[in-house]
């Protein structure tokens, strides 16, 4: 198997997990969303430090990698979850 699919396979199984975790604070838990946002966001900054200190990239680049992404990722969910919207404020 060619090493993307197996990093791209990796990369949707992690996402997969770290998902049902947030929903199930979401649901189960009583947890405020922004709460878990911060936590999530808390923990991935944590992670960006672990990776800067093990692979010497930087701090500061990984993190503005970090941001870069989540950023990215949060607009996309934002235009997906308009364009539902539409539909249904139509019907």
């Amino acid at each position: 198997m060619d090493e993307a699919l197996v990093l791209e396979a990796q990369a949707e199984a992690s996402l997969d997990l770290v998902r049902a975790t947030v929903l199930r604070l979401l649901h189960d838990g009583g947890v405020s969303p922004r709460l878990v946002a911060l936590g999530v966001a808390r923990v991935a900054g944590e992670l960006g430090a672990s990776i800067a200190a093990a692979e010497g990239p930087g701090l500061e680049r990984v993190l503005g990698e970090l941001a870069g992404f989540m950023c990215a990722a949060g607009r996309e969910h934002h235009a997906l979850m308009r364009a539902e919207e539409v539909p249904a404020a139509a019907a």
